[in-house]
């Protein structure tokens, strides 16, 4: 990507029609935090056909040939080669996705299972003072769509639905109800702005 972006800016150029497929490609290829999946993927599939039809495709096009300017030889070792670079692709989006996985665990898990819960604010806090997280929150169950959920606020007592973007785990480790009803309300006390 930031060979890409590098091509655009340092081209200088005004034939932004030129760029038009790199910027459809990076749009079609990047995939949606609730989907999982890319405009792409969505639309055809998760196996790209492109690579399974890749090596008849050349035996078609060299079938056109006049006899004896390509090898039969040439496209058996293409064919081979492509295959071989199909298999390593295959294993390395397979230790991607794996790594993935590993290292965001909250993309996939079940918020419904966890007792409290803090909030992110979806963009910046209302004010620089305050943290960049609130709560804790109690985990009242799903929500009415996929990947929301209903928290309540210990102070309030206010019920609001969130996505499961903005959930983080908060380990309570035998505080209390009311020890944690204190952190939500301090958190909430320590903004300057509050209304009197």
């Amino acid at each position: 990507m930031r060979r890409l972006r590098a091509l655009l800016l340092d081209a200088r150029d005004d034939n932004w029609p030129a760029y038009l497929p790199i910027a459809q490609h990076v749009i079609n290829a990047t995939r949606h935090s609730t989907t999982g999946l890319s405009p792409f993927e969505l639309l055809f599939g998760r196996k790209s056909t492109m690579l399974r039809v890749a090596p008849d495709a050349l035996t078609n096009a060299t079938q056109m040939l006049e006899p004896g300017s390509v090898e039969a030889d040439d496209i058996v070792r293409f064919q081979a080669h492509v295959t071989s670079l199909q298999q390593l692709a295959a294993i390395k989006v397979k230790a991607y996705e794996v790594n993935k996985a590993a290292g965001s665990p909250d993309s996939t898990r079940a918020w419904e299972n966890e007792s409290y819960v803090l909030l992110r604010y979806p963009g910046k806090p209302p004010t620089k003072l305050l943290p960049p997280l609130r709560g804790p929150l109690r985990m009242e169950g799903k929500g009415d769509h996929p990947n929301t959920y209903k928290v309540m606020d210990l102070v309030s007592k206010c019920v609001a639905t969130v996505h499961a973007d903005r959930l983080v785990t908060f380990h309570a480790d035998g505080l209390t109800e009311k020890e944690l009803e204190e952190i939500a309300a301090t958190s909430k006390m320590n903004n300057p702005w509050r209304q009197s």
